[in-house]
């Protein structure tokens, strides 16, 4: 399951990656918006109170920490750089 989670995770960053750079060449930002948009959907579907199998509801918070932009591995950077 983290192996899926972990592609998931490495797609939607290079998916960002690709929309920035479009960005800063001045390209279309429609579709980044449109990315972005549905990320926020998908990553809220467990407030809709259904019952979820327990792999999808762990993929779904994972992306909800993506989405709110909480990543570990930053977080865990910024604390040690406070100590």
């Amino acid at each position: 399951m983290d192996n899926l989670t972990n592609m998931w995770l490495s797609f939607i960053w290079f998916t960002l990656f690709i929309s920035f750079t479009l960005a800063i060449m001045k390209g279309p930002l429609l579709s980044s918006w449109i990315f972005l948009g549905t990320m926020q959907l998908i990553a809220h579907i467990p407030l809709l109170n259904i019952r979820l199998p327990a792999n999808a509801n762990i993929f779904l918070a994972s992306l909800l920490n993506l989405s709110r932009m909480n990543i570990e591995a930053i977080n865990s950077a910024l604390d040690d750089l406070d100590a």
